[in-house]
């Protein structure tokens, strides 16, 4: 899975952005005349000072990611392998989502029924607490919902309209949200009462035909590409992340692992690999917001 700079997070800014290339040169002083330089490798190699002014929430998420936290309680946030199907199939890593991250494909079967892709919990759902469930949908021709099933059977739901991304209906949710992620797909999130009772809570990410018939007689070729898919206790920072298999973050890894970031190096932002040489540090600015101030080498740029 690539470790990706989050796009919650902003770009660096320009007071304290530098760039040194480094020297890839080795030069052997002679007793007379002019030095003896040869090149040890024609790979560009910068170093590079970044810096990021950042709200509270920004700070508080960069710093989850530093440390590949504990994020999300549905794991793999793009891959729906572990998911229970229900009169569907499923394509891993069969299209390209945002940020080239590849997304599974959701195929709806040929049969009069719900179509879905469903993962039940257990404890780590806290009864009585509030539950954040996400996922980013792509379809030129079919309708997503993204559910969750309460611990006292209420289902918590929001339909949208993947042509245009509009939200055309929801039940029991306390908040229901579509963020655009471009190329046509849109980020579903909502959030909802976990409730008390013997039922298991399940997130569910379903192919619907039209806005409100759940029941419908599935083709067997149409698709919603999935990916980003997310649930998490609400505590009030819980943009999207990026996780792994456990559910961690796929960060920095405290600084030591390589990650796809944008910088400008000439030519625009890009997406390069970097490694951070060594811890951030975070200045306390007035209204809250931080600076923060680190230097990464850039490898292949």
């Amino acid at each position: 899975m690539a470790r990706i700079w989050p796009d919650i997070l902003p770009t660096p800014s320009h007071p304290g952005f530098g760039l040194t290339p480094v020297d890839t040169a080795v030069r052997t002083d002679m007793e007379s005349g002019s030095a003896k330089v040869r090149r040890t490798s024609f790979s560009r190699r910068d170093l590079v000072d970044l810096s990021y002014l950042l709200t509270e929430p920004e700070f508080t998420h960069f710093r989850a990611w530093w440390d590949d936290a504990f994020w999300s309680l549905s794991g793999d946030s793009d891959s729906l392998v572990p998911f229970t199907l229900s009169n569907a199939t499923l394509t891993p890593d069969a299209i390209v989502g945002p940020l080239n991250v590849l997304a599974d494909q959701l195929i709806e079967s040929a049969v009069n029924t719900t179509h879905f892709t469903q993962l039940t919990l257990g404890a780590e759902v806290v009864a009585g607490g509030t539950v954040l469930c996400r996922a980013t949908l792509k379809s030129g021709t079919r309708f997503g919902r993204v559910q969750f099933t309460a611990r006292d059977g209420t289902l918590c739901h929001a339909t949208v309209d993947l042509s245009t991304g509009a939200l055309v209906g929801s039940s029991n949710v306390l908040t229901a949200t579509v963020v655009d992620r471009g190329g046509g797909w849109w980020r579903v999130t909502i959030t909802a009462a976990v409730g008390s009772g013997a039922t298991s809570p399940k997130w569910r990410a379903q192919i619907m035909q039209s806005a409100s018939v759940a029941t419908y007689l599935g083709d067997g070729v149409s698709a919603v590409g999935v990916c980003e898919q997310q649930m998490r206790m609400v505590t009030g920072y819980d943009e999207f992340l990026r996780t792994d298999a456990a559910g961690y973050i796929q960060g920095a890894a405290g600084g030591t692992a390589w990650v796809q970031m944008p910088l400008a190096v000439g030519g625009g932002f890009k997406y390069l690999e970097c490694r951070f040489k060594g811890p951030f540090k975070g200045t306390a600015g007035e209204g809250l917001e931080w600076a923060v101030t680190a230097q990464v080498e850039v490898r292949n740029a």
